[in-house]
């Protein structure tokens, strides 16, 4: 007979009896390898989710991610951003760096992008914060990054002044 052909049911090798469970009576592979999970596949995953407005989605995946990099968490930061979130954007940012994970220059510019479209009046004073840890990290203010930080003060009814008012004008230097 059929019991040793590859693919029947009953013959305990995984094969489904339709109800969901194997022959063992369990549900999912047996004896298989878990599969790896992609980083660069879960990075565009968490983007994708963001500019869908679904950060909560982007969120989660980012949370099951095993092994976090700047690439996923700078990932996850623009998927808030990306909906109006710098709160949780900048919460993000504070656990990254408690893990010891340094930022780059795109993870700073999309928090300042975030902060710029973050809602009503939320983003200004997230951007004396992002000018400080930008220069602790060694970093110079892009145009884009001065840019969104006008655009922000702008939006709640300030203007550039507001850097040097704030004492931001050192790190701006442009202005």
């Amino acid at each position: 007979g059929r019991e040793g052909k590859v693919g029947v049911r009953g013959a305990g090798n995984g094969v489904s009896n339709g109800r969901g469970l194997n022959a063992a009576g369990r549900s999912g592979s047996v004896g298989r390898k878990r599969r790896e999970v992609n980083p660069k596949l879960t990075t565009q995953k968490i983007i994708a989710f963001g500019s869908a407005g679904r950060w909560r989605a982007a969120l989660k995946i980012f949370r099951d991610f095993p092994a976090k990099d700047v690439f996923t968490y700078t990932a996850a930061m623009t998927a808030c951003c990306r909906c109006g979130r710098i709160g949780e954007a900048m919460e993000i940012f504070a656990e990254m760096k408690a893990n010891g994970i340094r930022p780059t220059v795109v993870t700073y510019s999309a928090l300042f992008g975030g902060a710029a479209y973050a809602r009503e009046g939320w983003g200004v004073p997230v951007i004396p914060k992002l000018f400080e840890e930008l220069k602790k990290d060694g970093f110079e203010a892009s145009l884009k990054m001065l840019e969104s930080a006008v655009y922000t003060f702008a939006k709640a009814g300030e203007d550039e002044k507001i850097l040097f008012r704030r004492g931001l004008g050192r790190f701006a230097g442009m202005f």
